[in-house]
C-alpha cells in the first residue's frame, strides 16, 4: 500500500504529527510519502485561494508520483482541508481517507464516488477546533470541528468515525492524541489493516 502524509499548520516540521506513522506504517511493509505545502500560519489559513492552492499542489503530487493510482491519504487538522480541496477542486481519487483532529465541517459533503473509505478520528476533548469553529467557522467557512465531534454529515457506509477520547498532544489543547508512542502504533496497525482489506476485496 502507498501511503501520503499530510500535516497540519503546526505539525509541519520534520518528524511531527501523521509524520510520526511513517516508520511504524514502513517496518509494515509500506511505501510512505511526505507532502509539504508552503508554509502556513492560522490567519493565511482562512484564505479560500490558499487552501485552493494547496490543494492543487497536493494534486499536482499526486499526480507526478502515481498517475491515476488511487492511495491512501492521512492528513491533521489543517491537512485534512488540503485533501478536501484536493478531491472537491481537482477530482483526486483515493483509495482509503483517514482524517484525524480534522479542522473542518462537521456536516460538509465529501463524495463518496471519489474515494473507498473515509475515516475520521475523532477527540472530543479537542479544545484547538473548539475554538476555531467558535471564531471562524461561524462565519461559513471550511473551518470546522468534525475532528471533534466526528463526521455529521450525510450518511455513507463508506464512512466511518472513530473516537479517540484521549487527552495529550500540545499541552492543555488535546489535538494530538494520535501521535504518543502508543496512539501512533495502534493507528498505523488500523491504518494497515484496512489497507490490506481494500487490496484484497
Amino acid at each position: 500500500m502507498k501511503v501520503v502524509l499530510v500535516n497540519g499548520i503546526y505539525t509541519r516540521r520534520s518528524g511531527d504529527g501523521v509524520d510520526q506513522f511513517q516508520a511504524p506504517l514502513e517496518e509494515l511493509g509500506h511505501q510512505v510519502y511526505r507532502f509539504r505545502y508552503p508554509i502556513t500560519f492560522v490567519v493565511t489559513a482562512w484564505s479560500r485561494e490558499k487552501q485552493k492552492r494547496d490543494g492543487a499542489l497536493l494534486a499536482n503530487f499526486l499526480f507526478e508520483h502515481f498517475g491515476d493510482e488511487p492511495v491512501t491519504v492521512v492528513g491533521h487538522s489543517f491537512g485534512s482541508v488540503v485533501i478536501y480541496r484536493a478531491m472537491h477542486d481537482a477530482d483526486v481519487n483515493f483509495q482509503n481517507i483517514w482524517l484525524f483532529n480534522a479542522a473542518i465541517k462537521e456536516d460538509y459533503y465529501w463524495p463518496t464516488d471519489a474515494f473507498d473509505n473515509l475515516h475520521c478520528v475523532y477527540n472530543p476533548y479537542d479544545r484547538a477546533l473548539l475554538l476555531g469553529a467558535n471564531t471562524v467557522g461561524r462565519f461559513g467557512h471550511v473551518f470546522g470541528r468534525m475532528g471533534r465531534t466526528g463526521y455529521r454529515g450525510r450518511r455513507s457506509p463508506k464512512i466511518h468515525n472513530h473516537q479517540d477520547a484521549e487527552r495529550g498532544g500540545w499541552p492543555f489543547i488535546n489535538h494530538g492524541q494520535a501521535f504518543s508512542e502508543k496512539g501512533r502504533q495502534r493507528w498505523a496497525e488500523l491504518i494497515a489493516a484496512h489497507g490490506e482489506e481494500n487490496h484484497h476485496a
